[in-house]
């Protein structure tokens, strides 16, 4: 249909992506974790995958992290379990072991929940570009007992193919 085809085009990337991650997160038993927080929760991937998870009825807590301007938003999408602000993070009513689901890439967010969980931030999922600052703060953080996964929606050449339109990465910590 030509009415809907460009807006088409623009979600079902976003909710494949959306989709994938439930289902690793699914998959991987949540990693015993007690809370799932999602950074840049008003994002449209963002919100797509807490619309999945909350179809689920076994599942941690699920926590939307975003900005003071956007907490009505989050709040207001009725799939997450509270909103809360990255300023917030240090103080709100948050249970650990905790997972974070990162689509913003933003150092001082990773930093406030390792700070805040230490031991109990289990788990560092990066979406897309935030591949190599996730990397890079499982080695700064020790993630413990969990892995690094990165989901990235790029083309990448392999041996094996010329494309790869989706790429799941788990490296042991």
């Amino acid at each position: 249909n030509a009415a809907t085809e460009e807006l088409l085009s623009l979600v079902r990337p976003l909710f494949t992506t959306a989709w994938l991650l439930d289902d690793r997160l699914a998959l991987e038993g949540f990693r015993d974790t007690a809370t799932i927080l999602v950074s840049s929760a008003s994002s449209k991937t963002a919100a797509a995958m807490a619309w999945c998870l909350a179809q689920r009825e076994q599942r941690p807590r699920l926590i939307g992290l975003t900005s003071t301007a956007n907490k009505e938003y989050v709040a207001g999408l009725g799939t997450f379990d509270d909103a809360v602000t990255y300023d917030e993070i240090a103080t709100a009513d948050l249970a650990g072991p905790v997972v974070l689901v990162d689509f913003a890439g933003e150092p001082t967010v990773r930093t406030a929940i390792g700070d805040r969980f230490g031991p109990d931030f289990r788990w560092l999922v990066g979406v897309g570009i935030t591949l190599m600052l996730v990397v890079l703060s499982a080695k700064i953080f020790d993630v413990q007992q969990s892995a690094t996964t990165i989901i990235t929606m790029l083309t990448i050449p392999t041996e094996t193919t010329t494309t790869a339109l989706m790429t799941i990465v788990s490296a042991s910590s």
